[in-house]
């Protein structure tokens, strides 16, 4: 599954730390740091792997959630 999360609502520190070997430039992946709370996950969504075991994102992940 993938969650939708609520930045605003995580109890723990979130960090955006740069991930080497993606690419030519450094990437930013968030980190969260310590234990998810259920009041920040705001979307939840089923992530299955296609036919040939890659995953793709459901293009609904990248639109604005709605409380």
């Amino acid at each position: 599954m993938l969650l939708g999360i609520e930045p605003s609502r995580l109890s723990a520190p979130l960090r955006y730390d740069k991930v080497p070997g993606h690419g030519s430039f450094p990437h930013l992946f968030p980190h969260l740091y310590g234990p998810l709370n259920l009041e920040a996950v705001v979307r939840v969504w089923p992530f299955h792997p296609g036919p040939d075991g890659r995953f793709v994102m459901p293009t609904e992940s990248t639109l604005p959630y709605s409380l």
